[in-house]
């Protein structure tokens, strides 16, 4: 990528960074780390793709294409009784029930001016609990404060555990949490063991956090279960607050803002765990420019590797 349009580097340069050294290894100084080249297990770092991303095919054609094309998994976005069908067939689809695609995640704009919305959440887990599959939910702003968010992640924490799932809070711009930051806050003093994070560059980009992701991951990354990736505009082009996300969701391919130094960022701070390519109306083909990202990040993958 050319770092002469990519932005603030973050790890410079990007393929030489290791997941995370073996104990008995000492570790090495940043110029050390940045000479070693070694490849990735297959197991580390499993990709998937946002559900939204491919509203032109049905639940069985999404998964299928996506796990013939190489993604280990998607997530999935419900907020009304259409999309919950659309679900359910997700996890009969073929390529879901034989294991060859994983739903990561069920992703809940959830509103508390909305009454259908605390029942749904309950079908919602019990739904999942057969694929292990946690509710990812945001709040949106009308009527939320902290308190109110708090009650209810406690509330659905405690209702996830009869059903041995998880429950990950989404921050996302223009509802009550912004950042991952907020919303680490918010999941400590709710203070439940299945209680997680998400941390999504787009986000943080959007709540101004390009020059101290490096901070951001730091804090918050030991409760983070998931990740997204996107394309972006560089910092003094994006647009805090807008409702087009075109300046922060955009293939992962030709994106002026460093996404690989993000990555290497997080591979570099031991994340492993899945990471998911963010898709919102996007324009063109979404299997090019799908096919195109799992491409790139399959170069990042190996590229970021476990010294032995």
């Amino acid at each position: 990528m050319d770092s002469a349009r990519s932005g603030p580097s973050l790890i410079q340069p990007l393929p030489t960074l290791p997941l995370d050294p073996p104990a008995s290894q000492p570790r090495r100084g940043l110029a050390a780390l940045l000479a070693a080249a070694l490849t990735v297990p297959a197991t580390a770092t499993p990709f998937f793709a946002m559900s939204y991303g491919f509203t032109d095919l049905t639940p069985a054609e999404q998964t299928a294409w996506l796990a013939d094309a190489g993604y280990e998994g998607i997530a999935v976005h419900v907020w009304n009784d259409e999309l919950f069908a659309r679900l359910e067939q997700t996890f009969a689809s073929a390529a879901v029930a034989s294991g060859r695609l994983r739903v990561f995640g069920v992703y809940f704009p959830y509103s508390l001016t909305n009454p259908a919305h605390r029942p749904l959440a309950s079908r919602l887990l019990r739904l999942c609990q057969p694929h292990g599959t946690p509710l990812w939910i945001t709040v949106q702003a009308p009527g939320a404060t902290d308190v109110n968010v708090i009650a209810l992640l406690r509330e659905l924490a405690d209702e996830a555990t009869v059903h041995d799932l998880e429950v990950i809070y989404y921050p996302h711009d223009n509802h009550h949490c912004l950042d991952a930051e907020h919303a680490h806050r918010l999941i400590t003093t709710a203070d439940r063991p299945n209680l997680f994070n998400s941390l999504h560059l787009h986000q943080e980009l959007r709540a101004g956090h390009a020059h101290r992701l490096a901070e951001v991951v730091a804090r918050v990354l030991p409760r983070v279960r998931l990740v997204s990736l996107s394309g972006a505009n560089l910092p003094d082009r994006i647009n805090r607050g807008a409702n087009d996300w075109n300046d922060v969701v955009q293939p992962l391919t030709g994106s002026p803002y460093d996404v690989a130094g993000f990555y290497g960022l997080l591979a570099q701070s031991g994340y492993t765990g899945p990471v998911g390519v963010q898709n919102w109306k996007i324009p063109g083909d979404p299997r090019e420019h799908h096919a195109a990202s799992l491409r790139l990040l399959r170069q990042w993958r190996t590229s970021l590797s476990t010294q032995p």
